[in-house]
């Protein structure tokens, strides 16, 4: 089905599929039919927009529908709203989280959000293209953030804090056992790294918080940036590209986008090639051979794979 930059899929217990348009439009698929649920302000300058989307575990009974979203009355804010569903219209609108950050340069903004199976909201912000804040323990950029489905912090670190050490996490999802996991894009060009795509990588973060990732000392798999301290005793990824194409056949395997876990497996797309790429648990990665993935990917009721790309919602 055609849709405007359809930034994040989400289904229902029933089978009815919620989507996210970057300009700001929630728009929900039921009775055959493309509906707009609810409309945010949102900023679309850099990579700014509506950006995250999510439904509570206790969808069935409590329908309520989360979005995550930069500011249009303050582009260097972003913040986290929900609604109540009423047969697939908006109700009972609420901020839950307010003033996260989106810096006043063009990149890096995060933005992903997702629900553990315990009820726990977890959100990535990215460093706003400040590196040095993505190691600073009480700062929101460059982080996994945990709240409580009604936006208390509740990270482990530092406030909402939950994980730290990111560039741009723009892919969250969480296995059934409450295992997390960010796709990641790697420096072009950036914090003094002389490289394009240097590094673009899949992390398991884990169900505990704490975990210390290497940006901005590291990129890749631990390859120190000229200037800066050693990452021993923090996490690496589990897979990174090493700023090299994915294989001869691939030569754009760059920037990996929407995450999620299904059948037995995590599956990310990627924006440069367009195609959906399998964590294989050995520090690999394999070609699905499914494409049209350029925003994110969400598995429907039925077992059916949807993925986004800039223009369209395709069914697999």
């Amino acid at each position: 089905m055609s849709a405007s930059f359809p930034t994040a899929l989400a289904f229902a217990p029933d089978g009815r599929l919620f989507w996210a348009e970057r300009t700001g439009t929630v728009k929900v698929w039921q009775g055959g039919a493309a509906h707009t649920f609810a409309t945010v302000p949102a900023s679309t300058s850099g990579e700014r927009g509506l950006l995250g989307l999510a439904l509570t575990p206790s969808f069935a009974s409590d329908h309520l529908v989360y979005a995550f979203y930069s500011r249009s009355d303050d582009t260097t804010q972003q913040r986290i709203v929900r609604w109540t569903d009423c047969g697939g219209t908006a109700t009972n609108y609420q901020v839950i989280v307010d003033n996260l950050p989106a810096g006043t340069s063009g990149n890096h903004k995060g933005g992903r959000i997702a629900f553990s199976p315990d009820g726990y909201l977890f959100a990535t912000i990215g460093d706003n293209g400040v590196p040095d804040a993505a190691q600073d323990n009480c700062d929101a950029r460059g982080k996994v953030l945990r709240f409580t489905a009604s936006g208390q912090q509740a990270g482990g670190i530092c406030g909402a804090v939950f994980a730290k050490g990111l560039r741009n996490p723009f892919g969250l999802a969480i296995a059934p056992d409450g295992t997390v996991a960010v796709t990641n894009n790697g420096p072009s060009r950036d914090n003094g790294i002389d490289c394009n795509a240097c590094g673009d990588i899949f992390d398991i973060v884990g169900r505990d918080p704490g975990k210390v990732f290497q940006w901005p000392n590291c990129w890749g798999y631990n390859h120190q940036v000229s200037g800066r301290p050693s990452c021993a005793g923090m996490q690496g990824p589990n897979y990174s590209t090493e700023g090299g194409p994915y294989a001869k056949s691939d030569p754009y395997f760059i920037a990996p986008t929407g995450l999620t876990y299904a059948n037995g497996h995590w599956l990310f797309c990627v924006n440069g090639s367009d195609k959906v790429y399998q964590y294989n648990f050995q520090g690999n990665v394999s070609d699905t051979g499914l494409g049209a993935c350029w925003l994110d990917i969400k598995q429907a009721t039925d077992g059916h794979l949807y993925t986004s790309s800039q223009n369209a919602i395709t069914r697999h």
